[in-house]
């Protein structure tokens, strides 16, 4: 049998809805400076198939657009970790965020202060979620619930089976908490093959509420398998991206598969799902794929790392040293910036129309850089105390970020056009 990793993921919402629209063939990009060039989009493939699809060409990066206004952001306050940070969440006036050194920390938002801390153990990637007065956070090898305002432990589940893993991200909808766990059973433990299951529990309570397999019947086969990387809930579905090149979308209120979508015969690294509106956005291998929320047809692709950033009618992409806007229609290019960096480009974050890049994964410090989310002007950047950073949350005209290595600082920065430096 193929060595197993296994998975845990807990998940989230907010809308969906449903309309298919046809891809171009060329999308025209546009600039400040008009420059403009053509991509090539490959033609739909049909859902519940398997699709080997190649990737679409990038085209050349245009010179850098001149901007009015800079951003020179202050530090309104850092915090520091022992190890490095992890993507932090804010809600209500609070950042929570979590440590690669076992602990798990309620900042005030404005201050820096440090309103708990409780010892939890964590693995890379991991991102609280909060919901109704309870924070969800997913650990080495079960799920937590905490009171927001106390710290005090509300519920753990830690599903059977040998051990269990973290994938990158996950969320929450609503009263109810989603989570995939992809553990090696063996007779001392649960006899019951649970390599690929999904489950959901209440949030209050953290009763189950169901738990479903995902995968095929022949546990014995790998090609059988549906080992979860990431669970995301929206809108009464939940999304689960799969080490098997899949996308499988259950019914949240029961678990029933409505449909599944296979990308590749390989086993691949899919990132976290995202669901905007009428459309689910998968990255995978390189390739970003746009899939119809209700059906899974596919309506156009693009060249991306990291799961995109959504914003109204505009779609945010990132490569090596490439941020490309796209239109979530059809994919057409509204505007292209390359970014000088020794780094690598991560998942980028929009608030307030300026679009926040964090870079990292050299030997360098790592960026965040903020480019105008309208056109693409770049307004400037910070250097972190850091290697690597997570994505940029913005909230309240301050920018939270996590430094992943280095310092392993958790920053608050003035938003652009929050202060006179901007």
């Amino acid at each position: 049998m193929v060595p197993r990793r296994t998975f845990l993921a807990a998940l989230s919402a907010v809308l969906a809805g449903c309309s298919t629209v046809t891809s171009p063939d060329t999308t025209t990009e546009q600039t400040q400076t008009s420059a403009t060039a053509t991509t090539t989009s490959p033609s739909p493939s049909p859902t519940t198939t398997t699709t080997t699809t190649e990737k679409p060409p990038e085209t050349t990066a245009t010179p850098e657009p001149t901007c009015d206004t800079r951003w020179t952001p202050t530090v309104q306050w850092s915090f520091s970790t022992n190890v490095r940070a992890y993507q932090p969440t804010v809600a209500d006036g609070v950042v929570y965020v979590g440590e690669q050194g076992g602990a798990f920390h309620a900042l005030d938002a404005a201050s820096g202060e440090v309103l708990w801390s409780r010892p939890a153990t964590l693995r890379f990637g991991t991102a609280p979620v909060v919901s109704n007065r309870t924070v969800t956070l997913v650990g080495d090898d079960s799920v937590v619930a905490y009171d927001t305002a106390t710290g005090d432990e509300r519920w753990t589940v830690t599903p059977p089976g040998a051990r269990a893993s973290v994938p990158p991200t996950h969320d929450s909808d609503g009263e109810t908490v989603f989570f995939g766990a992809s553990q090696r059973p063996t007779p001392q433990t649960d006899p019951d093959p649970v390599y690929d299951r999904v489950y959901a529990v209440d949030r209050q309570t953290g009763d189950e509420v169901w738990n479903v397999s995902i995968g095929g019947d022949d546990v014995d086969d790998y090609d059988d398998w549906a080992v979860p990387e990431a669970v995301v809930a929206d809108a009464g579905r939940v999304f689960v991206s799969t080490e098997q090149s899949e996308l499988v979308v259950l019914d949240a209120e029961d678990g029933s598969v409505l449909w599944r979508r296979r990308f590749s015969s390989t086993t691949s690294h899919a990132e976290r799902p995202v669901v905007a509106g009428e459309r689910v956005f998968q990255v995978l291998d390189g390739v970003g794929y746009v899939l119809d929320v209700e059906t899974g047809t596919e309506e156009w692709q693009a060249l991306g790392e990291y799961p995109p950033a959504i914003a109204g009618d505009t779609s945010y992409w990132v490569g090596h040293s490439s941020v490309v806007a796209r239109d979530v229609a059809d994919g057409a290019v509204r505007w292209r910036l390359q970014i000088p960096t020794e780094g690598c480009l991560r998942t980028p974050a929009v608030g307030d129309d300026v679009l926040y890049v964090p870079t990292g994964c050299g030997s360098t410090k790592a960026n965040v850089h903020a480019i105008d989310a309208t056109d693409g002007c770049w307004l400037g950047s910070f250097e972190l105390e850091s290697s690597n950073a997570t994505t940029p949350v913005v909230s309240d005209d301050s920018v939270f970020v996590g430094g992943l290595n280095g310092a392993a600082n958790v920053w608050s920065l003035s938003a652009a056009g929050a202060d006179d430096s901007s």
